[in-house]
């Protein structure tokens, strides 16, 4: 089984839409943020030694970095109808879009609308909790 190390408002967001997407079962394991230095818990240091997220654990070991969960992913369990590149660019696009960027890249704005209306995609925000980036 494939778990998640979750932080809050994190990149991890994506993973779990990816997930989602392939139909492969996973646990989540949350963290939170701090609320005045909005850095990652110190029991995230435990998973991984920069506290960063996303992070998953799974029979073949504990993989850090967006890109090298995102090959695996899609290797071990992958098919999907979207490529590793639409979840990777997912939250510099949802970025773009809250910075209003959208209103002179439309395209980057129908993208991103695209990929936030998928099925899975609010499947992920479900299991994975409140994201700002979202909508």
């Amino acid at each position: 089984m494939i778990t998640v190390h979750h932080l809050n408002e994190s990149r991890s967001q994506r993973i779990l839409w990816l997930l989602e997407e392939i139909g492969t079962p996973y646990d989540i394991k949350f963290y939170q943020r701090d609320a005045t230095t909005r850095l990652a818990p110190p029991e995230l240091m435990a998973v991984h030694p920069l506290g960063k997220s996303p992070v998953i654990s799974d029979e073949h070991g504990t993989i850090i970095e967006s890109g090298a969960i995102i090959d695996h992913l899609i290797r071990k369990h992958g098919g999907g109808a979207l490529s590793g590149a639409d979840i990777q660019m997912s939250f510099v696009g949802e970025i773009a879009c809250r910075y209003g960027l959208h209103a002179t890249h439309p395209n980057i704005g129908s993208w991103v609308k695209r990929f936030q209306a998928r099925d899975a995609y609010k499947r992920a925000l479900e299991r994975g909790g409140p994201y700002s980036m979202a909508g």
